[in-house]
């Protein structure tokens, strides 16, 4: 899977899954000090450290993702709090949390 991932400083890991962007630019709408996106339209990081207020962009951000190519996941220090939209598949090939 391609994706971006950097620590920010309150201990949370931010990822954007670059092979799931469709371009809607949702992220960089609700938080352009953290994404932004490359000449095709895919998200790019800007700011991986989602700290202050950041940090509440970033759960917006990653909320609004209409097809779930963003996480904002706890690091090994992080407080256990974990915001992801993303599904993985299992073994079956269905997806964990959608309906079968």
């Amino acid at each position: 899977m391609n994706a971006q991932a950097a620590g920010g400083r309150d201990g949370l890991i931010l990822r954007a899954f670059r092979d799931r962007c469709i371009g809607s630019a949702q992220c960089a709408l609700r938080a352009p000090e953290l994404f932004g996106q490359d000449d095709d339209g895919v998200v790019v990081l800007l700011n991986p450290e989602p700290g202050g207020q950041a940090l509440g962009a970033a759960i917006q951000a990653v909320s609004g993702c209409p097809v779930q190519a963003l996480s904002l996941e706890a690091g090994q220090s992080g407080s256990g709090v974990k915001v992801s939209r993303t599904r993985e598949p299992t073994p079956d090939g269905s997806l964990k949390g959608s309906p079968r």
